[in-house]
């Protein structure tokens, strides 16, 4: 079930971020870290099973899932915060610095947001999408290759991390920092090549998806102060091993048919979430800023907005994403020598 796993991760991050409760922060922190695994987990399948490694089609291909939409929640954010500027600064603080033509464009390139730096940002969380598009070239040069190049991201990843604890860093330089996305990326690419020898083992794997969800939920009673330290390593190891049995459950036609609508709204409800906070925001003319009832409030806001761009998605940006994977490269094959690939299904 990737669509209702990924749907179900999304509105976590939207849940952190709305809800405004400091024990809810960890719980967008461990999502986005079980995205960029099973990120890397898909797109390493990707890579090897319908795009053999060429570049024009896997990367063209990546740009249309997340541009295109991206910059028009830029835009429609833009001219929302134009509209009522007071209420949209208050609402959302980098918003307030929104005729900064410079950061303005940065925005719209969308990868100098990885730096994390930008006083302006549309769409607060866009630093991790920048994050993707940077890991995706990773992935495509040697990431995804086989299984040692796996375990040497693996490795770079995990020490990089081992030498910010040790030397004391802050909890964002390994939350935010593109470094930091190696451990679960190298995880992730690592996961597709052993992916039999754990979908196999279903007990160990409902074990650990059990285990997640309560690391998930109650992660900051368990773990209090470390929670951003052993509760987040735990959330990424226990995903790893769980990452199989969740998305490959046994579902119904019917369940099956709501996976893949979930699984198309997830990347939209990314999207529209602080829109759809300011909107609810504005209807309680500006009580709660944050709060578990603004998020209830928002929620079919956010789902509206979310089937709206998945419409204007699959009119306009799914058509071509379909004939890049079935095209064969105008630039031919990887421009790396590839392994001998298993054939697509």
């Amino acid at each position: 079930m990737p669509g209702i796993l990924r749907f179900f991760l999304s509105m976590l991050v939207v849940f952190s971020h709305l809800s405004g409760a400091h024990s809810a922060d960890h719980v967008g922190f461990y999502a986005v870290r079980a995205f960029f695994l099973l990120s890397g987990l898909l797109l390493t399948k990707a890579l090897h099973e319908t795009y053999q490694f060429d570049f024009f089609r896997f990367y063209s291909n990546r740009l249309l899932r997340i541009v295109p939409l991206y910059l028009l929640i830029c835009v429609v954010t833009h001219v929302v915060i134009r509209l009522a500027p007071t209420q949209a600064g208050d609402f959302m603080p980098r918003w307030a610095f929104a005729d900064n033509s410079g950061a303005m464009l940065q925005n719209f390139l969308l990868l100098p947001l990885a730096s994390g730096y930008l006083k302006l940002r549309y769409l607060e969380p866009a630093w991790s999408l920048a994050v993707e598009l940077i890991m995706y070239l990773f992935l495509w040069i040697g990431v995804s290759r086989n299984e040692k190049t796996a375990i040497l991201c693996l490795s770079f990843g995990l020490a990089f991390h081992l030498v910010e604890l040790a030397s004391g860093s802050s909890f964002a330089v390994r939350y935010f920092s593109l470094p930091s996305a190696l451990l679960s990326y190298g995880a992730g690419a690592l996961l597709y090549f052993r992916y039999e020898a754990f979908a196999k083992r279903r007990t160990l794997g409902a074990a650990a998806a059990a285990l997640w969800l309560a690391n998930l939920v109650f992660g900051w009673r368990l773990w209090g102060e470390h929670v951003l330290d052993i509760g987040y390593y735990l959330n990424t190891l226990l995903f790893l091993v769980a990452a199989p049995f969740l998305l490959e459950p046994k579902l119904s036609s019917v369940l099956r048919g709501h996976d893949a609508v979930l699984g198309q709204l997830s990347y939209p409800v990314f999207l529209v979430q602080w829109l759809a906070g300011f909107v609810g925001y504005l209807v309680l003319d500006g009580a709660e800023g944050r709060g578990v009832f603004l998020f209830y409030l928002c929620l079919p806001v956010t789902l509206a907005m979310a089937a709206a761009l998945t419409l204007i998605n699959d009119m306009a940006i799914e058509p071509l994403r379909r004939r890049l994977r079935g095209r064969i490269s105008p630039l031919g094959p990887a421009f790396l020598p590839t392994l001998q690939l298993a054939r697509a299904e």
